[in-house]
């Protein structure tokens, strides 16, 4: 596993993965600058950001564009994951 050991929760920060961290921010229908999502997360460093997104869009669970000199990101639209009523992102398991 890349950043932390198995088992120790290293690299998981205070609430998870930087992963589920990330969705719990970002919205399926607005595009966030990436410095949004950082401001939402403040103990996240910026490495740490850049690979979690990463690894959602290379999962096809978050779509990434850039614009001017940022990065926006969203929610895939067919991604599986979509938010309760309690606003957090839930995986679609079908």
């Amino acid at each position: 596993m890349v950043g932390r050991e198995a088992g120790t929760g290293e690299g998981r920060g205070r609430d998870g993965l930087p992963e589920d961290r990330i969705l719990a921010v970002v919205q399926y229908d607005l595009w966030m600058p990436i410095e949004e999502v950082m401001e939402h997360i403040p103990d996240m460093s910026w490495t740490q950001l850049f690979l979690g997104v990463d690894i959602l869009s290379r999962r096809g669970d978050v779509e990434l564009r850039r614009k001017g000199f940022t990065y926006m990101v969203r929610l895939a639209q067919f991604s599986g994951h979509k938010r309760g009523e309690d606003g957090a992102a839930h995986h679609d398991h079908r």
